[in-house]
């Protein structure tokens, strides 16, 4: 065990066990996602004898099970400071905005365009991914109860309806993948349905990749 110094305060540990935010929200998204695995095969595993080969949909409702929601919100809401890094990040080295609205604005009329990064690019082809990372934890943090689960055939999801908030603009459901653009608008509300099996690693995935992409055009333009 070491005894470590930093500005007169002692911590007591193994250097490597003190992490920066970046690495512990990663960290955390990894030990999330390895939960979810464990906690999903042990829920299929409770209906597996009620499907076989023949069996085209079986549909079972774990309404608000608070074992996924637990994971479910750590999962956004670990997504959604990780989001916030890259817009500090992009505010403090290439200028964008740093609110989340007025960027995604501007990203999708192509303002930043001119900065030659292909973070940007990155974003821009994963529009959808970005807006509902902010959009989801916000509909968990303002109203829990709407997030509800169901197992169905050979996979779990979440499904949940989110609102159309006055402070964003309509023109943006024209640059998302979304079905029935018009009853959304009209209703100011839209459903949105999440395969939790392929969601859970495929964020960490979007993460990695965001991220590996950000650090080459932050050290591209230190050493310009």
């Amino acid at each position: 065990m070491y005894h470590i110094f930093k500005g007169g305060k002692m911590e007591i540990g193994s250097p490597d066990l003190f992490h920066n935010d970046l690495t512990i929200r990663i960290n955390s998204l990894k030990r999330t996602i390895s939960e979810y695995e464990f906690l999903s095969k042990n829920t299929r595993n409770l209906y597996s004898e009620k499907i076989d080969p023949y069996t085209t949909c079986f549909v079972k409702g774990l309404g608000n099970k608070i074992e996924f929601h637990r994971l479910f919100r750590d999962l956004f809401f670990n997504s959604r400071e990780l989001l916030d890094f890259i817009l500090i990040v992009l505010n403090k080295n290439f200028g964008t905005n740093r609110e989340f609205l007025k960027f995604f604005d501007k990203l999708i009329i192509g303002d930043y365009e001119s900065l030659n990064i292909k973070i940007i690019d990155f974003l821009k082809n994963n529009l959808t991914y970005v807006f509902h990372i902010r959009k989801v934890r916000n509909e968990i943090k303002n109203k829990p109860s709407n997030i509800k689960f169901r197992f169905v055939t050979d996979h779990i999801e979440s499904y949940f309806s989110v609102p159309i908030l006055r402070n964003e603009d309509e023109r943006f459901l024209d640059f998302l993948s979304l079905k029935n653009k018009e009853e959304a608008i009209s209703k100011r509300r839209y459903s949105i349905v999440i395969n939790l099996d392929l969601y859970f690693p495929e964020i960490l995935v979007f993460w990695n990749t965001c991220l590996l992409i950000l650090k080459k055009d932050v050290k591209s333009r230190l050493s310009l």
